[in-house]
């Protein structure tokens, strides 16, 4: 598979014009530190919608689109790791100043929504491989800059 294409308006890639539906979504919350926050979601016609917040390299809104095979990748990753599986919320405060993350999915009729603070000890792995894996799919550090680039710029984005 190829590089997630630069940000561009949507459009369907052959799919089902009227599935503008949402697939999956991540929004990412702050920390005590530089931590990226910013929302993405991504549609059941392939359309990305990114908005990202603080600490990243662009703030605001940015579109994409997702090729067919990164739209499966996508339902692949989630059903995978067991999300509808997962519980709704991981949300214990074993440690503080950590980030928090909320994501979604929506798949044939079922919907799911977990809460994950970062400090909860006891949340599963792989709920962190769904979070980072979503934000690798649609090719995130375009938006929010690689770890380097923040690194670099410290928050002052």
């Amino acid at each position: 598979a190829t590089a997630p294409p630069a940000p561009a308006a949507p459009s369907n890639h052959g799919g089902d014009p009227d599935s503008h539906t949402l697939l999956a979504s991540l929004s990412r919350g702050a920390c005590y530190g530089w931590c990226p926050v910013y929302e993405v979601r991504v549609y059941a016609d392939g359309s990305v919608e990114y908005h990202g917040d603080d600490f990243v390299k662009v703030q605001g809104d940015a579109t994409a689109t997702l090729a067919p095979d990164q739209r499966k990748a996508i339902e692949e990753l989630f059903m995978g790791h067991g999300y509808f599986d997962l519980a709704d919320a991981y949300t214990d405060v074993d440690w503080t100043d950590a980030p928090s993350s909320t994501t979604s999915f929506h798949l044939d009729g079922r919907d799911k929504t977990i809460r994950h603070y970062h400090g909860d000890q006891d949340a599963p792995a792989a709920l962190s491989e769904i979070e980072d894996g979503l934000d690798q799919i649609v090719g995130i550090e375009r938006w929010i800059g690689t770890e380097q680039e923040r690194r670099d710029h410290k928050g002052r984005w």
